[in-house]
Parts: C-alpha cells; sequence; structure tokens
C-alpha cells in the first residue's frame, strides 16, 4: 500500500513540476514579447558610412511588420533584409548586446562612377542607388556611359583606357561608349578625345606622345584645344575652341 502510495505521489510530483515549469515558460515568454519589456532602446553603428544615417537605419527596422519587438524576441534575419532594402548597402551584420543595445555593422557600396545618370557603379561592375539628396553633390568621380546591361565589359574596358591616363597624369571626367565599343573621353580640363572603337590603346599612346607638343602650339598661340580625334591611321585632328 505504501509503496502504492508512493509511485502516486511521485507521478502527482512529477506533473506538478511539470506543470509550473510550463507555466513559468509561459509567463517568460508574455514578459520577454511584451514591447514594455527590454524595447531595443539603442543603435550602435559601425562601418565606413558614406550614405547611411541612424535614421535610415531606425525607419527600416520600423518597418517591419507588426509592433516594434522587444530585444529578446527580434529576429536579426529579418532586421538584416529589411536595412538591405536599402539600395546603397552591401552587407549587414548584426547581434544583440544585452540588455538593449542591436550593434550593426554596414559595409556600402564605394562608387568609382556613375553610370548612365541613373546609377552609381563600383568597381566589381555593381549598379545601386544612392540617396536622392547625393545626386546634386557630384562626388569626384566620372561619369560613364555605355550600353544597357554590358557595364562589366565596360569597366573592364573603361578600367584599361583609364590605367594608360592615369599614369601620365590625366583625369577623366567623362568616358562614353556605344554598342559597337567606339569611345569618346572627356579629361577634367575639358579636353575631348575621339578614339573610335579600334585599337584604343595604341591610340591613347600617340595622344600622350603628341598631346604635350599640341598644348605647347596651344599656349603659344594663346589657344585651347578642343578636341583631338585619333580615329585615323595615323597622325590626328585637332579641333580649337574659338577665341573670345
Amino acid at each position: 500500500m505504501n509503496l502504492k502510495n508512493n509511485r502516486l505521489f511521485g507521478i502527482i510530483c512529477f506533473w506538478f513540476v511539470n506543470i509550473i515549469i510550463i507555466v513559468f515558460i509561459l509567463i517568460l515568454l508574455k514578459w520577454i514579447n511584451d514591447p514594455s519589456r527590454l524595447p531595443i532602446s539603442k543603435l550602435l553603428l559601425t562601418g565606413k558610412m558614406h550614405y547611411t544615417t541612424h535614421n535610415d537605419i531606425r525607419q527600416a527596422i520600423l518597418s517591419i511588420s507588426g509592433n516594434p519587438k522587444t530585444f529578446m524576441s527580434q529576429n536579426i534575419r529579418i532586421i538584416q533584409e529589411h536595412i538591405k532594402h536599402l539600395p546603397w548597402i552591401k552587407k549587414v551584420s548584426i547581434r544583440k548586446q544585452w540588455p538593449d543595445i542591436l550593434k550593426i555593422h554596414l559595409v556600402e557600396f564605394i562608387p568609382i562612377a556613375y553610370w548612365n545618370d541613373l546609377y552609381a557603379i563600383d568597381a566589381d561592375g555593381i549598379l545601386f542607388k544612392i540617396p536622392s539628396n547625393y545626386l546634386n553633390k557630384k562626388e569626384d568621380i566620372p561619369l560613364i556611359y555605355g550600353p544597357k546591361n554590358q557595364e562589366k565589359e565596360v569597366l573592364y574596358d573603361y578600367n584599361i583606357i583609364n590605367d594608360v591616363l592615369r599614369k601620365r597624369k590625366y583625369k577623366l571626367k567623362l568616358a562614353s561608349t556605344t554598342v559597337s565599343h567606339s569611345w569618346e573621353l572627356i579629361t577634367s580640363d575639358n579636353l575631348r578625345i575621339e578614339l573610335g572603337r579600334s585599337d584604343t590603346i595604341n591610340r591613347l599612346k600617340r595622344f600622350i606622345q603628341m598631346y604635350p607638343e599640341l598644348q605647347q602650339e596651344a599656349n603659344n598661340q594663346h589657344q585651347i584645344i578642343s578636341y583631338i580625334d585619333l580615329r585615323y591611321d595615323s597622325g590626328a585632328a585637332v579641333g580649337w575652341y574659338k577665341n573670345h
């Protein structure tokens, strides 16, 4: 009889303890999910942020459907996805720090040029948008114009051209190419260079060789060179700005 009573008592204790645990877990979950408990009150942003503001990140988090989440229940993956909706964000890493801090490390795309007046383009040929308030503050990067969906090919050719010129201290302000890969360049001092679509590197070398002499001649005559057309087997056509 005592053995049976002991067994019954053990079963009752077992279920009692389990019920207590379940009730405790339910109360804890309710407490955790109560927006008044441990809300995310601090954002710590790290990384080189050229475009991103704290308000951009706050708005991205607030755009998550439902009420603002508590610290414990916030889904990091969902936060990452919403922040990556900012088109200039390349990578996002997030971690929580007790009791109420959300640490967010951002990596932005770095523009090396503007593409077709619509996008910025990075060194890997990836197009992205930058905040509209920066569009009127053109950065000191060139404009590139090229056929749609050929940005990687255009950027590859552009880098070769730019490297040749940069070694001789020429800086490009604009580079434009057509579907047939005919190149036109404008330097930072507004000199237009017509390269055409073939033998572009040798034509660039020809420009580098002849331009100092042409520039000296222009200075002697108090004139300014408007363009140099290198679309010839040898030599070049030179255009001059009209005297003011």
